[in-house]
């Protein structure tokens, strides 16, 4: 569909993890000669200012103040424009801003890999019951790794105390820009299904997601890797429900052979 000269507004629904995902349909607007305005939460504007195609942000309030020529709901983005599971635009679209990324080079710094690690997501989200898991499964990965540094991008919730090999970050990713250039910082992030693994594989980080075996659905197709994400991810796959111990022993199999000791 042609839509030059026209202006659509993508309404981004549900959480920030759905947020991000929607967003890259910005740019299908804007390839086809029109201009995207996404309403979304105030705190993630400057944020996806930088997505190609996306003209400006704004709130709900502001959408009847806004003129435009269609209305579409970020769920329904994917099948408005076409898509099927093997053509859904994957290629990263969000992108850190360069100064937050040299002030966050100061502050996760050092010659080790950097591995950033987040575990739980909003508590309040209807499918948190699946994707939970005991924390410390997380967060003991970095045993027997010494000659990797961790951090901890958990913050607001599910907070625990942290071994002094962690270091950990709450206080310090303030905003969206903060964690978006802190992750440009890291050579890997390893997060259950939240919005930080979406915003992570969005930008082109190596990313790897630990999902329940009932999976949220942009993990549901695919077998190690997700195709709304195909370069960057790295998925894996709980194979019996309420048990973890397995998917662990993969991911900390994985970290040996990815970032062996020297």
């Amino acid at each position: 569909t042609d839509l030059t000269g026209k202006t659509v507004i993508i309404n981004l629904e549900a959480g920030y993890g759905d947020n991000i995902i929607q967003a890259r349909f910005a740019t299908e607007v804007w390839r086809r000669g029109g201009k995207c305005v996404l309403c979304c939460d105030r705190t993630v504007h400057s944020l996806f200012m930088r997505i190609p195609g996306v003209d400006h942000c704004i709130t709900l309030r502001e959408v009847q103040s806004t003129p435009h020529d269609f209305w579409i709901p970020g769920f329904s983005c994917s099948w408005i424009f076409g898509h099927t599971v093997e053509t859904i635009p994957n290629e990263p679209y969000i992108f850190a801003k360069p100064e937050s990324v040299e002030i966050w080079k100061q502050i996760v710094k050092g010659d080790k890999p950097k591995i950033g690690i987040r575990w739980s997501g909003n508590p309040q989200f209807e499918h948190q019951q699946f994707r939970i898991f005991p924390p410390e499964k997380m967060i003991n990965l970095y045993k027997n790794n010494d000659h990797i540094q961790f951090y901890s991008l958990q913050r607001d919730s599910d907070l625990r105390e942290l071994p002094d090999q962690v270091s950990d970050l709450q206080h310090l990713l303030i905003s969206w820009e903060d964690t978006a250039a802190c992750i440009e910082n890291l050579d890997l992030v390893i997060s259950s299904c939240t919005s930080i693994a979406h915003l992570a594989a969005a930008m082109g980080k190596p990313t790897w997601v630990i999902v329940p075996i009932l999976p949220y659905h942009v993990w549901a197709y695919g077998d190690k890797h997700s195709p709304w994400y195909e370069d960057s991810t790295l998925v894996f796959r709980q194979k019996k429900f309420s048990k973890w111990d397995d998917v662990f022993e993969e991911v900390a199999l994985k970290i040996s052979q990815d970032f062996p000791k020297k």
